[in-house]
């Protein structure tokens, strides 16, 4: 999420929008918007945001409930709440798993050939 922030902020991004919750400008509670698809998001927070996401998520104008959803990246500790939050709005979310593969070179004990 940061690195998104960053090409963001320095005008590399522009296929996303990012939005915080006003009140809480040192909290790290992001969603994150796709221009194309108004309906993909990708939420962010810490674990012990996960309320203020949660309530947030509810509140916004930005989530229509009764349209096509679709929250993509979640944390892991997200899924049971936004499943749950889904429910109380009178939707009912499938959960779809891929896999991310990184490479973080200075976590590489092998010297480059």
């Amino acid at each position: 999420m940061y690195n998104n922030l960053l090409l963001r902020a320095r005008g590399f991004c522009s296929t996303r929008r990012f939005f915080i919750i006003e009140d809480s400008l040192d909290s790290y509670v992001i969603l994150n918007q796709s221009n194309d698809q108004h309906s993909y998001f990708i939420p962010y927070c810490r674990e012990y945001e996960v309320d203020q996401l949660m309530k947030a998520l509810e509140e916004t104008s930005l989530v229509n409930w009764r349209g096509d959803l679709l929250f993509g990246d979640i944390q892991t500790f997200l899924v049971n709440p936004i499943q749950a939050l889904a429910q109380k709005m009178g939707v009912s979310l499938t959960e779809d798993r891929y896999y991310r593969f990184t490479y973080h070179p200075h976590l590489d004990t092998e010297s480059l050939r």
